[in-house]
């Protein structure tokens, strides 16, 4: 994996976490990586970075868990978007949390291991492991949620944009992004929520 490839994971990582003090300290850091490693016309990053710096992080953390916590049809848990809490994605997951033991990673998150941040994470780690390509049979999720973001005009999909862009033109996307049925969660969400 390329070194910019694997700093893009790590930023794109960063700014899908909760947002929280450190992250508003890190924006200029985050905007001046974005203006290097995404130049000329196309920043995908650029905004979420100015919602990020502009609004108060009440503001930020009312938004992010309206978008991704209380809106199943946005969770971040990759594995949920095909299986809903069925018995294959238990198997997923396990797949998961396997690929990470073998590489000797350790996440540093108690969430699950199809947790979207914490498997960039791992990619801007690790992205060069021969099983790091089990991430990418869910490219399909991915790319649902980047459509659902921008139809709700979220800041928050142009990050799903450059991670399509950058596994899609990598040598860890062996798969095809055709799914397997899978369970379409209600956009609307529910109180059935993706248990993390």
């Amino acid at each position: 994996m390329k070194q910019n490839q694997a700093l893009k994971f790590k930023v794109i990582s960063l700014m899908l976490g909760y947002p929280d003090e450190s992250l508003k300290r890190l924006l200029p850091e985050l905007a001046e990586a974005s203006s290097t490693l995404w130049p000329g016309n196309a920043k995908p990053l650029e905004p979420l970075l100015k919602d990020l710096g502009e609004k108060p992080l009440i503001r930020l953390q009312e938004s992010y868990t309206a978008t991704f916590d209380l809106n199943p049809g946005a969770c971040l848990n990759l594995t949920y978007h095909r299986w809903g809490d069925g018995e294959e994605r238990g198997r997923a997951l396990a797949e998961m949390g396997e690929v990470y033991n073998r590489s000797g990673w350790a996440p540093a998150s108690t969430e699950l291991p199809d947790y979207l941040p914490m498997i960039l994470e791992y990619l801007s780690a690790n992205g060069d492991h021969p099983d790091a390509a089990v991430f990418t049979e869910h490219l399909d999720a991915v790319e649902t949620l980047e459509n659902r973001l921008r139809e709700s005009k979220s800041p928050y999909a142009g990050l799903f944009s450059a991670i399509l862009s950058e596994i899609r033109g990598s040598e860890i996307s062996g798969q095809n992004l055709s799914a397997p049925e899978r369970i379409e969660p209600s956009k609307e969400g529910s109180s059935l929520g993706p248990n993390r």
